[in-house]
């Protein structure tokens, strides 16, 4: 890069400028970076939320068995388990959603409603009973579905984690050429301003006696 119709004073003044310029692409490209590391995180948290959630609704189930079901503090610990899932799910939803996992979504959506219907009417039962072979059933048919549930999420997971990373590295590669351009513009705004003059001297004149 050159700047052969630019004078001294309006090289450095392009080169300050498109150094701003520059400058305020990298902080903005690192800020996006920082973002997209602050939304892993709050992902990871949310898809661990998940899976506690998940577990104490099974807890709950589980114990409303042993109870027979008559425990109040179980049903109220299932209702919390689904709410805390499903909360869960719309943010991690809401954040990470794309074309890649808009199906994993859609399918997880459709198998969380169902397994939700199904504890709340297991949960409102009037009695509950290990010898009551309807009642194992249903208990047996909620432990499958909690288990494709938790593959589910462990899917989205991953596809998740992967869709992040790769932005993280796209905004790492636009930092790094960023930085090269930078260093460029500086380099060949120096060497303009620098470049040696190439006049040439006039001999000096001599004189012959006469």
């Amino acid at each position: 890069m050159s700047f052969p119709t630019l004078t001294i004073r309006g090289k450095l003044i392009f080169t300050s400028v498109t150094s701003l310029g520059l400058v305020a692409a990298l902080i903005f490209s690192g800020w996006v970076g920082f973002l997209h590391d602050e939304d892993m995180k709050r992902v990871n948290a949310l898809l661990d939320n998940q899976a506690i959630s998940l577990q104490l609704t099974l807890r709950a189930i589980n114990e409303l068995v042993v109870t027979e079901g008559t425990s109040t503090a179980s049903k109220e610990m299932a209702q919390k388990g689904l709410a805390d899932f499903s909360q869960a799910l719309d943010e991690i939803e809401a954040m990470v959603s794309n074309d890649q996992t808009r199906d994993d979504f859609k399918k997880l959506h459709e198998e969380w409603d169902d397994f939700s219907q199904d504890v709340k009417q297991f949960a409102a039962r009037r009695s509950i009973s290990i010898s009551d072979d309807e009642d194992m059933v249903a208990l047996g048919r909620l432990t499958r579905k909690a288990e494709a549930i938790d593959e589910d999420v462990n899917t989205i997971a991953t596809a998740t984690r992967q869709i992040v990373q790769t932005v993280l590295r796209t905004t790492a590669g636009v930092i790094i050429a960023l930085m090269v351009l930078m260093s460029a513009v500086l380099v060949a705004s120096l060497s303009g301003s620098t470049a040696p003059s190439t006049g040439r001297s006039m001999p000096a004149s001599s004189t012959r006696p006469n």
